[in-house]
């Protein structure tokens, strides 16, 4: 007999609701770990619009620092009885947004935040990201984001997923996440309870996420990371870090059998061996309750605990019971399917100078790529039970400044063998190999991700007691001025509590994934102590691009050190960092012949001469030119390469030398014809300064 979701609505209140589209991905974007979640319950990065693995990209400053692969998740149990009145000696589901209905069905997937982002304008352009949010939790608790999903299975088990993510700098690299899983009884979408007396036997749940560090590295290394085929996997139950337990694994980028160069860092040989592959992601286990009795954590719960073939696993389509046999010994280490017989690691180094260490050639490994793998289980629930599991999932490494100093200096020698190479280590002594320098700065990472490890761990066992920064101002607006840029804000919210800071600025210089370097502060412990909401940054050049954040500070009072350094804590980055330029507008030009072409000629072996190595490296400027105007540039022999708009009423508008057909121009002389397209006054004596239709002609040489 079935009965209706109303008679146990005391067990599972909040998990009662309508069915959602499987395919629904939900973003989290509060720190320098920035993620989708899907509605069924576990994620495929491949996005085939853009032909991309995206997902867990830190830091998500830069460009392409995409992390993830696929995240594979499976439930399995004995002596299951499916509602026609079939007993299967083994049963399994797997969580897949192409899931057929059979598998279960996702119920929700909802997002609450803190407070709504500031309002960020950049010369009138609002650049403030959709937060994907559905409502609000309460400000006191420390998490920015909270998001649920629910997801129904066919073995009449409810999966409840929870995550939580930080904008606090020092927790803004991973999430936090519970997987509470509770015998409903219901299989399917609809709100009939059809097992309503069946107890779930020797459950196991695992998952088996694979990654590839990161996405950039897939184009410096050899065009094959973006799937992970490289990634190695090392995990611990044993090791204590800041007084923490650490249970878990972390991967990173291994040794590619194309390359007879040591590509561990993934150094950019392009761009003078920068580190395109810091990366070390992993997760650890936070919390395994003992029993639907007992809420209390059991390590022992965490069943196995290594690295699995990334595309090697057992099937369960139309049913398979063979399939479900494999998937239930798989998870509880009966069998553990091609693949898994011992750790990636056991018995072989973590891969440095000596390259023969590959890990597409590992034993039980597949083209896939290595992928982490963790069960836990066993627990018999009846009808009603519930039992938690924790996990974080971080990404930590060496920084973008590190990258570049590092692989600035690998470079060297990689590129010049008789270069007299010298590099200093992370424990203050040197080295002459450019490999063991460049390895033994990429294995900090290690630390790192262990110390991530150990704060999230502290974060969840105190109840979220991590100390809060102020909230970032409510509105950030960037003004270009003929010479100056102007940044003015409003208040935080915090900014009458009694241990508010003040506020920074950080501007970088180029492009918007650049380095960025605090420019102005005022309040407290600043050479400015007045609190102001408004700054004029005189030092901008002409034709150069500019890109800001600002940030709120507190005091330090409430931060004693013991979840993170002590000391003031920041407003994230995240909230306020501008994506659009901003640059000096001079006023516009007042005869045609004095409209410029900066620099001219253009040489690309001159670009740090010119307006710099970012995103402005293949940049001119037509200076002095009418504030209403068309530019149209022309080859030497009168075919047109672009057509510009210029209606902003300043003098000044960049060219990056792209034709309008999306491709970059070459070496050659280019006629550039100015047309002015309205009369223009000047605004003070009323006089004409410019009559629609007066044209002039300018040349650009272009060498490459």
């Amino acid at each position: 007999m079935k009965i209706k979701k109303f008679a146990i609505i005391l067990f599972f209140a909040g998990i009662l609701q309508g069915q959602v589209d499987p395919g629904i991905n939900v973003w989290i974007r509060v720190g320098s770990l920035q993620s989708f979640f899907s509605a069924w319950g576990a994620e495929r990065a491949w996005n085939a619009n853009l032909g991309i693995y995206e997902g867990l990209q830190w830091p998500a400053w830069y460009w392409a620092t995409e992390n993830f692969v696929i995240d594979r998740y499976w439930l399995a149990c004995r002596d299951f009885n499916d509602p026609e009145g079939n007993n299967w000696d083994y049963k399994a589901t797997t969580f897949i947004s192409s899931a057929p209905p059979e598998y279960g069905a996702p119920i929700s997937i909802t997002q609450t935040t803190r407070f709504d982002p500031p309002k960020v304008d950049v010369d009138g352009v609002g650049i403030t990201r959709n937060p994907q949010v559905d409502g609000y939790h309460d400000e006191s608790l420390p998490y920015d984001r909270k998001l649920v999903n629910i997801v129904n299975t066919s073995l009449g088990v409810t999966v409840k997923r929870v995550v939580y993510a930080f904008s606090q700098p020092y927790h803004d690299n991973y999430f936090l996440t519970e997987y509470i899983l509770t015998n409903t009884g219901n299989v399917d979408a609809d709100d009939e309870i059809e097992l309503p007396n069946q107890t779930v036997k020797e459950l196991y749940w695992g998952q088996m996420p694979r990654y590839a560090t990161s996405r950039e590295a897939g184009f410096t290394v050899d065009g094959q990371m973006t799937w992970g085929k490289y990634q190695w996997v090392s995990h611990a139950r044993d090791i204590v870090y800041d007084g923490e337990n650490i249970c878990g694994f972390w991967s990173w980028l291994g040794q590619s059998e194309k390359n007879n160069h040591d590509n561990i860092g993934g150094p950019a040989r392009a761009d003078q061996g920068r580190l395109s592959a810091p990366q070390f992601a992993g997760i650890a286990m936070v919390y395994a309750q003992k029993s639907p009795s007992e809420p209390v954590n059991d390590p022992s719960k965490l069943r196995i605990l290594g690295w699995h073939a990334g595309d090697t696993y057992p099937s369960i389509a139309n049913n398979n019971a063979a399939g479900m046999k494999d998937v239930w010994e798989m998870l509880e280490g009966t069998d553990l399917y091609t693949g898994s017989e011992t750790p990636m690691d056991f018995g072989i180094p973590e891969p440095g100078p000596n390259i023969s260490h590959k890990p597409a050639e590992k034993e039980g490994n597949d083209g896939g790529g290595a992928a982490g793998f963790m069960t836990y289980g066993p627990w018999e629930l009846a009808f009603g039970d519930s039992v938690k599991i924790v996990v974080v999932e971080g990404i930590s490494g060496l920084d973008r400044k590190h990258c570049v100093d590092i692989g600035k200096n690998w470079y060297k020698k990689f590129a010049n063998s008789n270069y007299n190479f010298s590099g200093t280590l992370p424990d203050g002594s040197s080295t002459s190999n450019h490999d063991v320098y460049k390895n033994t700065w990429f294995y900090t990472g290690k630390d790192s991700i262990l110390q991530t490890f150990a704060r999230a761990i502290k974060n969840y066992n105190s109840g979220f007691a991590i100390p809060q920064p102020p909230q970032p101002p409510t509105n950030f607006y960037v003004i270009s001025g003929g010479d100056q840029i102007r940044l003015e804000w409003t208040p935080s919210p915090n900014e009458t509590d009694a241990d508010f800071g003040g506020y920074k600025i950080y501007r970088a210089i180029g492009a918007a994934d650049s380095f960025y370097t605090e420019i102005f502060a005022c309040g407290k412990g600043t050479s400015h102590p007045e609190i102001v909401r408004e700054y004029a940054d005189m030092s901008p050049v002409r034709g150069m691009s500019y890109f800001y954040y600002l940030t709120a500070f507190n005091d330090g009072s409430n931060n004693d050190g013991t979840f993170n350094p002590a000391g003031p804590i920041e407003s994230n980055r995240v909230y306020t960092q501008s994506s659009e330029p901003a640059y000096l507008r001079r006023p516009q030009g007042t005869n045609l012949d004095n409209v410029r072409i900066v620099p001219n000629p253009f040489s690309i072996k001159a670009r740090e001469y010119q307006y710099g190595i970012g995103d402005d490296k293949d940049k001119v400027m037509f200076l002095n030119i009418p504030g209403k105007c068309t530019i149209r540039i022309y080859t030497e022999r009168g075919d047109l390469v672009e057509t510009l708009y210029h209606t902003d009423g300043s003098g000044d508008h960049p060219w990056n030398l792209v034709s309008s057909d999306r491709q970059i121009v070459v070496s050659g002389l280019y006629i550039a014809h100015i047309e002015v397209t309205e009369d223009i006054l000047d605004s003070s004596s009323g006089t004409m300064i410019y009559s629609k239709g007066q044209s002039t002609y300018k040349k650009l040489l272009v060498i490459r």
